[in-house]
């Protein structure tokens, strides 16, 4: 039967594709058709088997119709999800499943009269189906014609065979009804008509699918094509983000760096301030008690700079404060010596590694350096020209000692 072999195509379609379950449910429903098919009208199989039980066959016959209600609506649930609701769905399953337990538990004497009540339900589902057909076609959905025309096929010619077996035209004589009903079996001619549209449905879609397929399979192949063009781009892109990034880190480490220098220099003689004197000289401190090794440390005062802003004025002052700066930092020339501003006109001096003869050695140094440079000051007690008092101490550290012991002695 023509039926059942494309209800098993449409079976081996979903065993390859199990995500398309409306193959499934339209591979059962047309199993189901045909084999009804094959049990009433021309009741092919009879002819084949004629002793075959008329029970057994009845029962086939009937259980295929119950089955297949639910199965066209499943069917039409997998493919339109948003023109059919679940809720009538699974009550189409309830009851064609408490109708197919009645045919297999009980005989057809039994089961045969409330085969009116099914064909009611029927009526109702065939109506329902209408309805979501005729919103589909109106939405002019992908395929909507296919399926109109085949249901709408299956829907009449099923209609008019429940009218033609139903005990009201049997029983009764309308006319009217008589006149236009006047042969059975319909169903399978529509059957027919909706399973090759559904078919033709089915495989425009799984044509569309391909086609899709190869247009991604072409765009997958050029951008394989393309995609050593694009690491090399890509590659570069980072190469030149990550110069980009060590370049701002470097710019970054050098401005940290001047910040640094700039929070720890003193803006008028350029020499270290106070505060980064003061951390140099605890670190240096703890060194030395570490290894016991002597540091000395001088702190210079100018002579009489009170005098001297007052006499030349403050601007005066301050170019005095840089050239005595300036001595400073050009006589001293161990890496390890540190010249720091203490405040207004005194200076330090911190010698590591230096015992006190050398100490007063280059405190004399400094001292005559200074006079040397012969600034006028005219308002000196001791001299025409700047000179400065310097205090000198060194020690050996102890441990538990602390720097303010040196600091004091050479106040």
């Amino acid at each position: 039967d023509s039926l059942v072999t494309i209800g098993f195509y449409h079976l081996a379609l979903y065993i390859f594709r199990k995500k398309n379950r409306s193959s499934l449910y339209f591979g059962l429903f047309s199993v189901l058709v045909g084999i009804r098919t094959l049990l009433v009208g021309q009741r092919f199989f009879s002819f084949l088997f004629p002793d075959f039980c008329w029970e057994i066959a009845h029962k086939i016959q009937t259980l295929s119709y119950y089955l297949g209600v639910p199965l066209i609506l499943m069917f039409f649930l997998s493919m339109y999800p948003g023109y059919f609701h679940g809720k009538v769905i699974r009550t189409a399953q309830i009851i064609g499943s408490v109708f197919g337990l009645l045919v297999l538990l009980s005989p057809a004497r039994v089961f045969t009269p409330f085969n009116p009540v099914y064909q009611i339900w029927t009526v109702l589902t065939i109506l329902y189906v209408m309805t979501g057909l005729v919103r589909l076609t109106a939405r002019k959905e992908k395929g909507s014609w296919y399926v109109a025309f085949g249901a709408l096929a299956l829907l009449f010619s099923s209609l008019h065979d429940i009218v033609f077996l139903s005990i009201w035209l049997n029983d009764g004589d309308p006319a009217s009804l008589r006149n236009l009903v006047r042969t059975g079996n319909l169903s399978s001619a529509g059957q027919f008509i909706f399973a090759f549209s559904i078919s033709l449905l089915l495989a425009r879609n799984f044509s569309d699918s391909l086609e899709q397929e190869e247009v991604l399979s072409g765009q997958l192949k050029e951008m394989n094509i393309h995609l050593d063009e694009l690491v090399l781009q890509r590659t570069r892109e980072l190469e030149e983000s990550h110069i980009k990034i060590e370049q701002q880190k470097s710019e970054l480490e050098v401005a940290n760096s001047a910040l640094e220098q700039l929070s720890n220099r003193d803006p008028l003689t350029g020499l270290w301030n106070r505060r980064k004197y003061a951390c140099q000289a605890e670190a240096e401190w703890n060194r030395c008690a570490r290894y016991q090794r002597p540091m000395s440390l001088l702190l210079l005062d100018i002579d009489f700079f009170k005098q001297f802003n007052d006499l030349y004025g403050h601007l005066a002052g301050d170019e005095c404060l840089v050239a005595i700066a300036g001595v400073l930092r050009n006589s001293l020339t161990r890496s390890s010596d540190l010249v720091a501003r203490y405040g207004g006109e005194e200076f330090v001096v911190l010698l590591t590694d230096t015992e006190m003869d050398e100490a007063v050695r280059i405190a004399e140094m400094l001292r005559s350096r200074i006079r040397d440079r012969k600034i006028p000051h005219g308002k000196s007690e001791v001299s025409e020209y700047v000179t400065v008092s310097i205090g000198v101490a060194s020690s050996v550290p102890e441990n538990g000692s602390t720097y303010d012991t040196l600091f004091e002695m050479a106040d």
